[in-house]
């Protein structure tokens, strides 16, 4: 890893509940809020705000962010092997 990504990597390990959320993405299929509060059994409101640092860092991202409901999230090529190093 470089150290962008590695600096990333120790943003999402200090975090249990961003690995949750994370591990919950690390699957084909893109994912509302709702999906990962029920996966990760935080609340939606919750997952949402822990969406929004990681969709800003690029870890995650938001495939239809011209929507405002429902948003689908899916991990980028760097949230991946953030994944793949936990």
């Amino acid at each position: 890893m470089d150290e962008k990504v590695l600096k990333m990597w120790a943003f999402v390990k200090c975090s249990p509940n961003r690995i949750s959320i994370l591990k919950a993405l690390n699957q084909d299929v893109p994912k509302t809020p709702t999906d990962l509060s029920k996966e990760t059994g935080m609340r939606p409101q919750n997952v949402s705000n822990y969406l929004i640092p990681l969709n800003e860092k690029r870890i995650v991202k938001c495939i239809n962010d011209e929507m405002t409901k429902p948003r689908y999230y899916t991990l980028t090529k760097t949230g991946k092997e953030i994944i793949d190093n936990l």
